[in-house]
């Protein structure tokens, strides 16, 4: 069932069985928290990664390609130093 206005769901939600409704309230609430919540995160990482994409702006894609290879191969150096190998 597809419902497109508040009156209709309304109805719906009137012709909905009295043991329904406990289980129609816990999905409202996780409507309510996914409507605040759903991209909370995709901001916030947005707002972190904000520095990277201003010293990246006048970069190439190669100069940009070369740094992360620079950082990925630190990484599995300091990686590889900290296991013994």
């Amino acid at each position: 069932m597809t419902i497109v206005n508040r009156e209709a769901l309304h109805r719906a939600v009137d012709e909905l069985p009295e043991e329904s409704l406990p289980e129609l309230g816990q999905f409202i609430a996780y409507l309510h928290y996914k409507e605040t919540h759903e991209m909370d995160w995709f901001y916030q990482l947005r707002e972190r990664f904000e520095p990277v994409r201003e010293a990246t702006a006048a970069m190439s894609e190669t100069e940009i390609d070369q740094a992360i290879a620079e950082a990925v191969s630190e990484v599995r150096r300091e990686r590889q130093t900290q296991s013994g190998i």
